[in-house]
């Protein structure tokens, strides 16, 4: 148990040495650029096969020596069938096995076939060297008789374990081959069975198995040596990339973050000059509030002072100044209306929700087309100068649809929530005048921008961490929609 925990502790289990060469076979897989592992799956490949044909060529040269072998015992016994006895009559006397003898030794018998027996079909010994056989039966033998006969020749390497090779056993053991004899009619009438040295065969095989396998190394030591050389090559050109990968990145990375901080000076100008705009207009503003509204209500009370002392004015006279009385009312209240676009003074005093519905209700005279407010969520948490860049978006929007929507209504909202605040305003028009946008296509389907108007709204709301959307309303006309952080980005 001691050596087991020690062995956990450190990590150096079968099965943990194990899983750490899978992830090193693993991570040096993904390193191989895909010629790599074509080769690599090549070169196993290769091993494979000629493992395999290692184990193969053996066995059949096996198989086909023996085969070779006994078509050449057959071709001799075949050579000796005219000089054997009826073998389908009554037992051999002594004369004739002795003649029978002689001719096994002078035909079959040599140094590598050290012993035949003649079968009758049914098992029964009919001549043997060991004169004791003669005559005997062998039932277990007759499936072997049966297959040559059905075959021609059969043959199998022996451990002399049977009964009928009690006398063999001494040579530990031998190779057999059944060999039928045929009468003049060409009929099997019984089989010979010759017993050749093994060691013959043995040898035989020995010289074609090493053959195979040297020349089975010599190839796979060749293709060892490719391989090694693939994967030195692969692993200095992926070492190569890498360094210019990590330069490149490097490189990427300064560039990216120039362009970044660039970006974000671009954005800060932006939004200085935004600023500054805004600050030029709440200046004209209050100059045309000081100075020529001022002088306007002035010449207004002036011209009703002298209206009310009208009975010592000529007819003629008197109609000039009503003229002129409504002249000046007209123009104080176009200046109004001028001063309220340049800078609403509803969006300091009263915050954005007021000013929004300031503006819908000046859209709404003078285009006479219905709008509609929805609000929801604290919109004054956004900053004065994000509340103003609402603002001037509704605007933005409203103009564009009395100019080029054709719509019957309006929808303009407002809603906070998640840390955001969103403006949209939707109109029933024609929509967007871009052929490739589809109908029907909600909030998935974007235009792009339309007139400078909505390209410099655009880069005031990016410079303010925001995004704006052009895209096909739901109520089948236009949408613009604006989105902004509540905080600072």
């Amino acid at each position: 148990m001691a050596d087991a925990r020690g062995l956990a502790r450190t990590g150096d289990t079968p099965l943990i040495g194990h899983a750490r060469g899978i992830r090193v076979f693993r991570a040096a897989w993904h390193e191989l650029p895909p010629a790599g592992r074509v080769a690599l799956l090549g070169v196993l490949a290769s091993a494979v096969v000629a493992i395999g044909l290692g184990v193969f060529i053996p066995l059949e040269t096996r198989s086909r020596l023996l085969d070779a072998e006994g078509r050449g015992l057959q071709a001799a016994v075949t050579a000796l069938e005219p000089a054997l006895p009826d073998l389908t009559g009554p037992p051999l006397d002594a004369a004739a096995l002795a003649d029978l003898d002689r001719l096994v030794d002078q035909v079959i018998l040599d140094s590598d076939h050290v012993r035949a027996k003649l079968w009758s079909l049914d098992g029964r010994v009919l001549y043997s060297d060991d004169q004791s056989l003669i005559g005997r039966v062998f039932g277990d033998v007759r499936p072997n008789l049966a297959e040559a006969v059905e075959r021609g020749v059969r043959s199998e390497v022996t451990d002399l374990s049977e009964p009928e090779n009690e006398r063999e056993r001494q040579w530990g053991q031998l190779v057999e081959f059944y060999v039928p004899v045929h009468d003049p009619a060409g009929r099997p009438v019984a089989v010979f069975e010759i017993y050749e040295d093994v060691r013959l065969l043995e040898e035989a095989l020995g010289g074609i198995t090493t053959a195979t396998w040297l020349a089975i190394g010599s190839g796979l030591s060749i293709l060892l040596v490719f391989l090694v050389v693939l994967v030195v090559a692969a692993v200095r050109s992926i070492s190569r990339d890498r360094d210019l990968a990590e330069a490149r990145a490097i490189e990427l990375g300064g560039l990216y973050a120039e362009v970044r901080e660039a970006a974000q000076t671009r954005r800060a100008l932006l939004r200085k000059v935004v600023e500054a705009h805004e600050e030029e207009r709440r200046r004209l503003v209050g100059d045309l509030h000081d100075s020529l509204a001022s002088e306007l209500i002035r010449v207004l009370y002036g011209i009703r002072g002298i209206l009310a002392r009208g009975e010592r004015l000529p007819d003629d006279v008197h109609a000039e100044l009503d003229d002129l009385e409504g002249l000046v009312v007209d123009v104080e209240q176009q200046l109004r209306a001028f001063m309220s676009r340049v800078r609403p003074a509803s969006l300091d005093a009263f915050g954005l929700p007021a000013a929004l519905e300031e503006a819908a209700d000046r859209f709404r005279r003078e285009s006479r087309i219905d709008v509609r407010m929805r609000v929801s969520g604290a919109a004054e948490r956004a900053s004065p100068e994000k509340q103003l860049v609402l603002l001037r978006a509704a605007e933005e929007a409203l103009v564009n649809i009395r100019k080029h929507a054709a719509a019957g209504c309006v929808i303009v909202s407002l809603r906070t929530a998640d840390g955001r605040v969103r403006l949209d305003v939707d109109d029933d028009g024609v929509g967007w005048p871009d052929p490739t946008t589809p109908a029907g296509g909600g909030a998935a389907a974007e235009a792009p921008d339309h007139g400078l108007g909505l390209a410099y709204l655009r880069e005031r709301v990016v410079s303010f961490g925001g995004v704006v959307r052009t895209v096909r309303s739901r109520l089948g006309g236009a949408r613009l929609s604006v989105e902004l952080p509540l905080e600072e980005s």
